[in-house]
């Protein structure tokens, strides 16, 4: 048996509320489907996840388990959607960073802990190229951004790849 998102919602409100109207009105649905969508569930595992009484509804240690691995997966899944925006926007991936000796101790430092601040889920991936190097690589598409310094005016510059 196959366990889907519904199935884990479901089973999460009755955990939750222990008490299958109360979980029912929770999740927009009348209790009958609700009881039985949770008997079907635990048909397919083979387990019994709540002990039922007329009052109330407890998790089995079974059901201790599932819920736990309920909530990993629901949280799991969020995270997997919040990534695949960021990435869509471009706020998730690597960025592959060179920089000639010199400008390591000029704007590299400040600007890395800036970018790392601004954009957490983005790996960087540094290094230390000639100026030469940094441009072969970014018309080779091995670099992306390179760092160097201009020694006529002693400004640190920003190469981007095409």
């Amino acid at each position: 048996m196959t366990t889907d998102f519904r199935q884990l919602r479901q089973f999460i409100a009755v955990a939750e509320e222990k008490n299958f109207r109360i979980a029912a009105e929770r999740l927009n649905m009348t209790q009958p489907p609700l009881s039985q969508a949770i008997k079907k569930l635990e048909d397919g595992l083979a387990v019994s996840l709540l002990k039922r009484t007329n009052k109330k509804v407890e998790l089995t240690s079974a059901g201790e388990v599932f819920l736990k691995g309920a909530y990993e997966t629901i949280e799991k899944f969020r995270q997997l959607e919040e990534d695949t925006k960021r990435a869509d926007k471009g706020l998730i991936g690597k960025l592959r960073i060179g920089f000639s000796g010199s400008a390591i101790y000029e704007a590299l430092p400040n600007s890395i802990r800036r970018f790392k601040h601004d954009y957490p889920h983005i790996q960087l991936e540094i290094s230390e190229l000639a100026t030469i190097d940094q441009i072969e690589a970014m018309q080779k598409g091995q670099q992306d951004v390179g760092f160097y310094v201009r020694r006529s005016r002693k400004k640190v510059c920003l190469m981007c790849s095409p």
